[in-house]
Parts: C-alpha cells; sequence; structure tokens
C-alpha cells in the first residue's frame, strides 16, 4: 500500500466513489467538486473518529433529499494535520465503516495497512470540497456527541485480572466508567490497577 509523507502532490485523480465525501477545510484554493481535485488526499493515513446517524434536526436543517433520516456515516480525520480539519464522511454501510485507518491512493482505498485495495461496488461518487460549511461542521458535531454517549453506554469496558500470591488464586473484575481506576506503577500483589 503506498503511503506517502504529508504535503500535497499533483495527481489527476478521476474516481467515483457513491455517497462518500471528502472535505478539507481551511485550504485556500478555488475548487469546484471535481475528483481531479482530490489530489491533496493522495497517499495520506486517515483515523476512524466517529459512527453517527442522520437524525431529523439535519435532515430538516439542510434539506439533504439524498440521505433519509437514520442513514448511517462514518467520519475519519487526518491526525497529523495540525490547525485545520480533514474530514472523510462515508454515507450508508459500505465495506469502509470496518476500516479504523484507510489510505487513498492511485485512485483506491487501502484498509488498515493492507497491500491490497478494496474492493468497493459501483457507483458511487466521490467529491472533494476544500472549504467549510455549516452542514459539515453538524454532521461532525452530532457524529462527536453520538460515540461519547456510546462510551458511556459500554460497558464494562476494562476487566482486570490478578493473582492472590497467598493463594495462587487469579481474580477477574469488570470495571466500568463509573469506578474510577487508574493504571498505578509499584509492587502490588495484582496488575498495578486500584482505586483512585
Amino acid at each position: 500500500m503506498p503511503v506517502r509523507p504529508t504535503g500535497a502532490r499533483t495527481s489527476n485523480n478521476k474516481l467515483n466513489i457513491s455517497l462518500v465525501l471528502l472535505l478539507l477545510f481551511l485550504f485556500p484554493v478555488q475548487v469546484t467538486a471535481e475528483p481531479e481535485n482530490c489530489s491533496f488526499i493522495d497517499g495520506l493515513i486517515l483515523q476512524h473518529d466517529c459512527r453517527g446517524t442522520i437524525d431529523r434536526e439535519l435532515r430538516l436543517s439542510y434539506k439533504d433529499h439524498h440521505l433519509a433520516i437514520d442513514t448511517p456515516y462514518a467520519i475519519w480525520k487526518r491526525e497529523d494535520y495540525m490547525g485545520t480539519h480533514m474530514l472523510l464522511i462515508v454515507f450508508y454501510e459500505t465495506p469502509l465503516f470496518s476500516c479504523y485507518n484507510l489510505v487513498f491512493s492511485n485512485e483506491q482505498f487501502y484498509c488498515n495497512g493492507q497491500n491490497a485495495a478494496m474492493e468497493l461496488e459501483r457507483p458511487y461518487f466521490f467529491h472533494c470540497l476544500p472549504f467549510s460549511f455549516s452542514y459539515v461542521d453538524d454532521l461532525f458535531r452530532k457524529c462527536e456527541q453520538s460515540s461519547d454517549q456510546l462510551l458511556t453506554q459500554q460497558q464494562p469496558w476494562l476487566l482486570r485480572i490478578w493473582q492472590d500470591h497467598e493463594s495462587g488464586q487469579t481474580h477477574r473484575q469488570l470495571l466500568t466508567q463509573q469506578q474510577p481506576w487508574l493504571l498505578r506503577s509499584g509492587h502490588d500483589h495484582d496488575t498495578g490497577l486500584g482505586p483512585v
């Protein structure tokens, strides 16, 4: 899988990806939403950030006739690009939803560091928009809120396992976010996890 360091490279990418929307904010370039304007993503690693669904408020606010209420979407962002946001927003369940890391190179997507390009079914559309607008801001905000809610609902989130050296017995304890736990260093008889 070809991966390049940061920095733009000019290439003529003519990818048509269905209901995939790529956005780059604060990029001072005149653009249209054509695939050949997507060269700035070529070879860069994007990391999964969150998942959300189109809710009634978004649907009514932006009157997006392409997306129904409860349409799922996922967002990946470029972690190494400080000061601006570069987002890949994918609508509807696709094989891309299973990827933590994505790389777009030579008009193909590579998932989780694999050297083989992903097989994506057509038809699909791909748009690069190097400017910010409120619809994207709201999609990102709702997605982040959904992810925060999922984190608080997914319990237990840690399994504490330790062995009692005196009895030789192994103990397990499920820890939730309501229990404040901290990794301690020291010479404890357990795994180093303990109450704050």
